[in-house]
């Protein structure tokens, strides 16, 4: 679902057109409203190695990593075979107990592309390449780790206007011209 809340005036407008009887709709932009502020919660740093390469060291923690582990484990709750239980009705915990290391693989999987998607446009970084991801940290409620990337150069003009360019003037004759056409028509 594509979200409909981009800024602060599509919340002031809701609020003068949506009235406040109509709780689903309500309840989804607030919804909306407090994805956005988990995902403010990560604190970034940006460290220059070289001209073009920067390493970015990521810290989320609080209800995005606490929902992800929720979301996962759900989802496992409704494909897992527990011995005992049917599919679908084994308690949490016992899903965290047989499938703790599969829940704490698919949680990297999903928020770290996220999460450092995010970094890379809080930062403004225009990124040229893959990432190479180190020093993953993950417990309950909190996930750390460091991206090295590679940017697009700084480039930088000087005393570039008035520069005289020399050119040296082609002649090309009609004949010239009618051979490499009909060349071409040829090669066809």
């Amino acid at each position: 679902m594509e979200p409909f809340i981009k800024d602060a005036g599509d919340i002031t407008y809701l609020c003068e057109v949506i009235p406040p009887s109509v709780p689903k709709l309500w309840n989804r932009i607030l919804a909306q409203l407090t994805r956005r502020e988990g995902v403010s919660k990560m604190k970034t740093e940006v460290k220059k190695i070289d001209g073009t390469k920067r390493e970015i060291s990521i810290e989320v923690s609080g209800d995005v990593v606490t929902n992800k582990f929720s979301e996962v484990l759900k989802k496992l709750t409704l494909e897992a075979k527990v011995p005992g239980f049917r599919p679908g009705h084994a308690p949490m915990d016992m899903i965290e107990k047989h499938y703790g290391p599969h829940a704490h693989e698919q949680v990297l999987k999903e928020l770290i592309p996220s999460v450092y998607n995010e970094a890379i446009n809080k930062e403004s970084l225009e990124v040229i390449e893959l990432p190479e991801i180190s020093e993953v940290k993950l417990d309950r409620t909190k996930l750390t780790f460091k991206a090295t990337i590679e940017i697009s150069p700084e480039i930088s003009f000087k005393n570039y206007k008035g520069l005289a360019v020399n050119y040296k003037k082609l002649n090309v004759a009609p004949d010239e011209i009618k051979r490499s056409i009909d060349s071409l028509k040829e090669a066809r």
